[in-house]
């Protein structure tokens, strides 16, 4: 470790200290396990109902904000809670049974107790924060079931009776959080469901991304070569019963724990702005929920080291997007592989793993479920842990069909299934007095594996921290992007990990920085990221969001200034990069008719001319009005479907519903690099019968309308914490910078809506007033702050932060008193 960076941690670690803390001997803080409010807390509503917790202390004002997350959304809290806990199926009975056994496997509680005690012993005045946050949550926990204060519908509903929180559950849904930014379970599995069952899978661009927008500069000197023909798929060892089975559990795991969705961020120097001073741009992508899972709130201690504004996550302290006096930061998922799978041998009580005996760790659940009359069973299942390597994946958690794998188990590995004080980097980007010290706080980081961008007056960097197992030179390297065989020593992690120069850094050199969760490096530019120098991830999003942000900065920080209002308008931005590159496609292909014999069948069918020409006259942008949009997006879905299925099958359907977008991207890859292996020259012929399919879908579902626009087609699904969900028509498509993975395809057919279960759940633009001080607008969705409809329609408003406009802005305001 470097003086410097020794020097920043110990700040870091001091600044920690409240002047309302004991001290130990040698000037350490004293740990505490519990705490009351010791003064009044201001507590002001601005015009967009953003909570702003003004208190003296550090201690009181995490206090406050566990409060006050607690008073705004007490039943997503308590279904946060247990989906860490697995103990959500008491409560919502079979539905939530699946997510129980995956948290138990996890072991998400049992963590979040290591972690509370590791916290406690490191970095006791961050522990005490996290104490006096709980405490915060349980007053108005004792509050409520005490009649007090009014209790959420739900409890009643369900007749719950709510438990008082500890640290470690807060910590659980903090770990649950982070294996949902690092795993690549889904993605793993999926490949090697593709490598074992499709004939010349390496044929496919799985890996490939779209337009080479790396992060990190340009790509490697490297090509893609189709390699030959490879050995027939293992035909009829999985019945398509089998398949849904391992799909359903697949896309239940996704979207319980977030897994593989992403974001945008991007940063515009000083240099390039209208004032001369940064900007940077946040959108985090995940699923939509109704309350949403991110809190908006402003924690301010006047005597204290935390004063911060902005996004965090229901169930957790602190501000984990935002700004302070004096930076600002955000993140984007980075997609580093930092998990892997192993197919093993069990025998008994022990496991074969690289050629030695090792014995297993068994731990017995309960599970308790609700059933359908009110009564409760008692469902037992053992969790079994290879200590120091993973644990095993139970056929409940992921029914892999066994005569894929003959009848070996699978064992998950993640570095982090053990405790981790991941949340003092939190406390210490909330801390931050410059961009050192947010980097030092980022070095704290392990397992989420964010690219975390930040911003000062002066400055602009991106920085990634964490555990990224390092696999080795490339000859002889295991294929960590698949299932491997885990008696082979060479495939089992070493106990080293990717250094920091082998982790993206970057500073204002640049006149911009691009991160959309878009390969850093360049590995997968010739479709195989195993290849080169170092291994450090496969599954990266296609490229389009990061390629149009890249295209737009280059050119105009070439040309002039942006300021603020563009910054908005890119986050809005529907120009959808998906259309620019097919309708050529499709306008030549039609063009094509009477010329090419394999579309005879087409001759004499004018409709098709007119809707290729109407698709040319469109402007490509994804609205809500447009007609063109609705008949592109869902001609895209035949045309990826008839390109794809031949040779991936009935994996189609589970690669689609995982990543739709990840479809998209290798069926325009297949046409735009004329892979004539899958193509088999049947180009033209796929999206002429595509757009003839598109045409009957969209007049089917216009019925007597005059017209069928992507707003009656495109839904966001915002889930409620328990049943039910909220459909919203908003804008964008798969490659937009507004981003809308959608899910057109239900059941073999086009579904009643192309449903968006994940996106934007905030976005925000920081800028810099003239002392240095970040300057923030925002628009959020089904949040605690701010209003749905302005999210749709990208109205931007101010984040207050200033006590002066603070006080100038509320239209509410009460104080929490100590009891």
């Amino acid at each position: 470790m470097t003086g410097r960076r020794m020097v920043m941690l110990l700040a870091l670690a001091c600044a920690g200290c409240g002047d309302d803390e004991e001290l130990r001997a040698g000037g350490t803080v004293a740990p505490i396990d519990d705490y009351a409010l010791a003064a009044p807390v201001e507590v002001r509503l601005d015009e967009q109902r953003v909570p702003h917790l003004l208190a003296q202390t550090d201690l009181d004002a995490i206090y406050a904000q566990g409060y006050q997350q607690a008073t705004d959304a007490l039943f997503m809290l308590e279904v946060t809670r247990r989906s860490a806990r697995g103990t959500l199926a008491e409560v919502l009975g079979e539905s939530a049974l699946q997510g129980d056994r995956q948290a138990r496997t996890f072991g998400f509680s049992r963590l979040g107790e290591a972690s509370r005690k590791l916290m406690r012993e490191k970095h006791p005045a961050d522990h005490n924060l996290l104490v006096a946050y709980v405490a915060g949550i349980n007053r108005r926990i004792a509050e409520v079931e005490a009649g007090e204060q009014p209790a959420p519908a739900e409890l009643a509903s369900y007749a719950l009776e709510l438990e008082p929180w500890t640290p470690a559950d807060a910590l659980a849904i903090g770990i649950r959080i982070q294996l949902g930014f690092s795993s690549t379970l889904s993605f793993d599995l999926l490949y090697t469901l593709v490598e074992r069952l499709v004939k010349n899978a390496a044929t496919l661009p799985v890996f490939k991304t779209y337009g080479d927008a790396f992060i990190m500069g340009p790509p490697k000197q490297a090509k893609w070569v189709l390699p030959g023909a490879t050995p027939a798929p293992l035909a009829g060892v999985v019945s398509e019963t089998q398949a849904r089975q391992l799909f359903d559990a697949m896309t239940l795991l996704y979207l319980r724990h977030g897994m593989g969705e992403g974001s945008n961020s991007w940063a515009v120097a000083g240099a390039h702005t209208d004032n001369g001073r940064p900007y940077l741009a946040n959108d985090s992508h995940a699923g939509f929920t109704d309350p949403n899972r991110m809190h908006v709130c402003h924690v301010s201690a006047e005597q204290g080291t935390i004063d911060a504004v902005g996004f965090s996550f229901l169930g957790l302290p602190g501000v984990h997007v935002g700004h302070n006096s004096f930076v600002a930061w955000g993140a984007t998922t980075s997609f580093a592989d930092a998990t892997d799978l192993w197919e093993v041998d069990v025998d008994g009580e022990s496991v074969s793993l690289g050629g030695a005996s090792v014995t297993l760790a068994t731990r017995s659940e309960v599970i308790r479920l609700r059933n359908a009359d009110g009564s409760m069973s008692e469902l037992p299942f053992d969790v079994r842990e290879v200590p120091g390597h993973g644990v095993l994946l139970p056929a409940e958690v992921l029914p892999v069909p066994k005569a894929l794998i003959s009848s070996r188990d699978l064992l998950l590995g993640w570095p982090g299934f053990e405790g981790t004080d991941e949340l003092a980097m939190f406390f210490g980007m909330n801390r931050a007095k410059n961009l050192d010290e947010l980097e030092a706080a980022v070095g704290l980081g392990r397992t989420g594996m964010q690219n975390w961008l930040s911003a000062s007056r002066d400055d602009i960097r991106l920085q990634v921290h964490g555990l990224v197992p390092d696999r080795g030179a490339a000859e002889g390297r295991p294929k960590a992007n698949r299932i491997m065989d885990g008696a082979a020593p060479e495939n089992l992690w070493g106990g080293a990990f990717l250094p920091a120069e082998r982790l993206p850094r970057l500073d204002g050199a640049r006149s911009f920085i691009v991160t959309a969760n878009n390969d850093p490096w360049g590995h997968t530019a010739d479709n195989d990221p195993l290849n080169d120098e170092f291994y450090y991830g496969s599954f990266f999003a296609p490229g389009f969001r990061a390629r149009r942000l890249m295209d737009v900065l280059a050119d105009e920080t070439a040309q002039g200034a942006l300021g603020r209002a563009r910054m908005h308008e890119l986050q809005m931005d529907v120009a959808s990069t998906l259309a620019a590159d097919w309708v050529p496609r499709i306008a030549a292909a039609v063009a094509a008719i009477g010329k090419d014999p394999l579309l005879a069948p087409f001759v004499g069918r004018p409709e098709l001319a007119a809707a290729a020409a109407e698709l040319s006259a469109w402007d490509g942008r994804m609205t809500r009005s447009s007609s063109e949009a609705a008949l592109f997006r869902v001609l895209l879905a035949f045309a990826s479907k008839a390109t794809l299925e031949p040779s991936l099958a009935f994996l189609f359907d589970g690669v689609d519903e995982a990543q739709p977008v990840t479809i998209q991207k290798m069926a325009l890859l297949v046409h735009t690099l004329d892979l004539q292996p899958i193509l088999q020259g049947r180009g033209d012929l796929i999206l002429v019968t595509a757009l003839s399919d598109a045409l009957a879908e969209t007049t089917k579902k216009k019925g007597t309308d005059a017209s069928f626009t992507w707003g009656d087609l495109h839904r966001a699904v915002f889930k409620k914490p328990d049943v039910g969900e909220t459909l919203i028509a908003t804008d964008g498509d798969d490659s937009t910078l507004n981003v809308a993975q959608s899910r057109c395809w239900d059941k073999g057919g086009i579904g009643e809506h192309c449903r968006s279960t994940a996106g934007a759940v905030y976005r925000v633009v920081y800028g810099f007033d003239d002392d240095g001080t970040p300057r923030a607008t925002f628009a959020v969705p089904a949040a605690n702050a701010g209003k749905t409809e302005d999210w749709v329609e990208g109205a931007f408003h101010p984040l207050r932060f200033r006590a002066e406009e603070v006080k100038a802005a509320s239209v509410e305001s009460r104080t929490l008193l100590p009891d």
